[in-house]
């Protein structure tokens, strides 16, 4: 993790922050607040991340009204995978609410549980089955169960004192608003009482009406 300052003529005119997994040839952006210059920013950004983590693929997340800089990373043969909400919360104002549906933490002994779930990305998402499995003590994974039966899951990943929720799964890929609420209601638990200070989740219009009761800031 990383937080880089973008000065011009020997103003600061903005800063980066960003993470990396180069084992995983992976870097993804947090924020990116430049208040001019933006396309040389994203020049000087770009050819500092190429240089630094050769092999490596940079992820954008940028809100739908940034319209010239997608148009530009599209020049620059970028290319757009999805269109979701970006809301943040910080712990600071997050008061821990009661867990109504019990869940069960994901290990590598249970594991065969969550894969049941996370199966149908296992050709779509870069974070699939195998590639979370080989390093599943970084993640924290929560698992709602009835019956013997996986229902849902949520999977999420901690650096410092970011946290960044990377999906939710469901029983035969089907929303479950009242599994939804309680996997994160559990996951912001778990991020207050761990010491984290913001969690970001990129999300779709149908989980947003319970995102927006939760104390989240919505930010695109």
């Amino acid at each position: 993790e990383e937080i880089l300052l973008f000065e011009m003529n020997g103003k600061v005119e903005g800063w980066v922050h960003y993470y990396a997994l180069p084992e995983d040839e992976y870097v993804s952006l947090c924020a990116f607040n430049i208040d001019n210059y933006t396309v040389k920013a994203i020049d000087e950004f770009i050819s500092y991340i190429s240089s630094k983590y050769s092999g490596c693929t940079l992820y954008f997340g940028l809100p739908t009204e940034n319209t010239n800089i997608i148009y530009y990373l599209e020049h620059l043969n970028f290319e757009k995978q999805e269109e979701c909400n970006v809301d943040v919360l910080l712990f600071n104002n997050y008061i821990p609410l009661k867990e109504e549906i019990e869940t069960v933490r994901i290990t590598r002994d249970n594991y065969t549980d969550f894969e049941i779930l996370h199966k149908v990305h296992d050709e779509d998402m870069y974070w699939n089955n195998k590639r979370i499995k080989e390093e599943v003590e970084k993640w924290d994974i929560f698992l709602i169960k009835e019956n013997d039966q996986p229902l849902g899951t949520i999977y999420y990943y901690c650096l410092d004192s970011f946290m960044e929720i990377f999906g939710v799964d469901y029983l035969n890929n089907q929303y479950d608003e009242a599994i939804f609420k309680a996997l994160l209601t559990k996951s912001l638990n778990e991020g207050k009482q761990s010491g984290m200070e913001s969690l970001t989740y990129f999300n779709d219009d149908i989980e947003h009406k319970i995102i927006s009761q939760l104390g989240f800031n919505h930010v695109s």
